[in-house]
């Protein structure tokens, strides 16, 4: 029986094609050429942040987020990039009286944004917290949730 269920939030809660964009604007990258080579680094379980070294070696992510941001540029998402299918999905999954946890490798801004956005359009008593410093990869090889939990009809 299936108790709970885990979401990431990029590419499942989080449609990330128009911050990643903004990023290839950035670094004065075609678009399609960001994309390629990220859909690249990500098939070869590469981490995420590879693909701003194979544009920018020695590329220091944290500082060009606080140069991006004090250029009035910060990463950001709103309800326009949850996927569509996300709140009824959620609402489904609490109706049937399952957990929903939500889990990611994003940043603390990430995640106060994503707090946001679902305390106003679903989470009622509910609560995201964030945890820095979580090697992503360490804690999904050890997870104990079934892979089923991932094939519910969303």
């Amino acid at each position: 029986m299936i108790d709970a269920v885990v979401f990431d939030v990029g590419e499942t809660l989080v449609d990330e094609t128009r911050e990643y964009g903004t990023w290839a604007d950035w670094l004065s990258v075609p678009r399609h050429t960001f994309s390629s080579v990220f859909g690249a680094v990500i098939a070869l379980g590469l981490d995420y942040r590879d693909v701003f070294q194979y544009f920018r070696p020695g590329f220091d992510l944290d500082y060009e987020r606080t140069r991006r941001s004090d250029a009035g540029q910060p990463e950001t998402f709103g309800d326009d990039d949850l996927y569509p299918d996300v709140l009824p999905c959620l609402e489904a999954l609490r109706g049937l009286g399952l957990w929903v946890g939500i889990a990611g490798n994003q940043t603390s801004r990430a995640g106060k944004i994503l707090r946001k956005l679902l305390s106003k359009n679903y989470l009622t008593g509910q609560g995201i917290r964030y945890r820095p410093g979580r090697d992503h990869r360490r804690n999904r090889a050890r997870s104990r949730w079934p892979t089923a939990a991932s094939r519910l009809p969303c």
